[in-house]
């Protein structure tokens, strides 16, 4: 992956910031030794989005987070499932 993607292990987080079109989905990869993965995406939060997302003023448009978590929640069932993480 490029040195311009960001990776994080949780889900929501990702989903706001691709829900808030601060970056795009890149892929899902498995954590070595667990059923959790990772989601990657196109670039590192701002300082901003970081701080509005876990004190709570960050707002996004509930519909496209919906369906962003959906697509998130998918890909990742898939990445566990294809790699044996799914018990």
């Amino acid at each position: 992956m490029g040195t311009n993607h960001y990776e994080t292990e949780k889900l929501t987080f990702a989903a706001y910031l691709i829900a808030s079109k601060r970056c795009d989905f890149v892929g899902v990869k498995p954590i070595q030794g667990t059923r959790n993965v990772v989601f990657i995406l196109s670039a590192p939060p701002l300082n901003d989005d970081i701080t509005g997302f876990f004190n709570g003023s960050a707002t996004v448009s509930a519909l496209r987070l919906a369906e962003t978590l959906s697509t998130l929640k998918s890909a990742a069932y898939e990445v566990r499932r294809n790699n044996g993480g799914m018990h």
